[in-house]
């Protein structure tokens, strides 16, 4: 029983981890015409491999994403990165718990160094946004393709 709770809530922390880390999707209205924060962040979360979680994810950041792309681009590598680290800290404190088998422990550990891979990967793009937006021409474009393929 304990065992198959485990796996599940594994599965889930992967899941919602993962979804949340896609959420980054830069697009306006089709039709140019003005529309709302909220408006703004369901469109652009279209594109995403699971909207829903996307919408969730950043609505309660509409007021500072309003209708910027660039703002909802780095609000997202943001709360990606946020959500992978507290996934991380999930997992680390059931890495500790009494009674684990070894597979239960090699799992544990390997969605362990899979976080810790998104979480550098999160914190590297995040790292090239905070450069790119005080770039411009070239210099921008360089920074763009960083953040990426980090």
């Amino acid at each position: 029983m304990a065992n198959s709770f485990i796996v599940s809530l594994l599965l889930s922390i992967l899941y919602v981890a993962s979804a949340s880390s896609q959420s980054t999707a830069p697009v306006g209205s089709p039709t140019g015409t003005p529309i709302s924060a909220q408006e703004f962040i369901k469109v652009s979360c279209n594109v995403t491999e699971d909207p829903t979680i996307c919408v969730d994810s950043l609505s309660p950041y509409a007021s500072s994403i309003q209708e910027s792309p660039r703002q909802l681009i780095y609000t997202a590598v943001n709360v990606s990165l946020v959500n992978v680290q507290s996934t991380m800290t999930l997992v680390d404190n059931l890495k500790k718990m009494k009674g684990l088998t070894f597979i239960e422990t090699g799992l544990l550990s390997s969605c362990s160094e899979m976080f810790g891979l998104g979480e550098t990967a999160l914190a590297g793009s995040k790292g090239e946004l905070d450069v790119m937006y005080k770039s411009k021409g070239p210099d921008f474009e360089q920074h763009f393709a960083n953040a990426k393929s980090c």
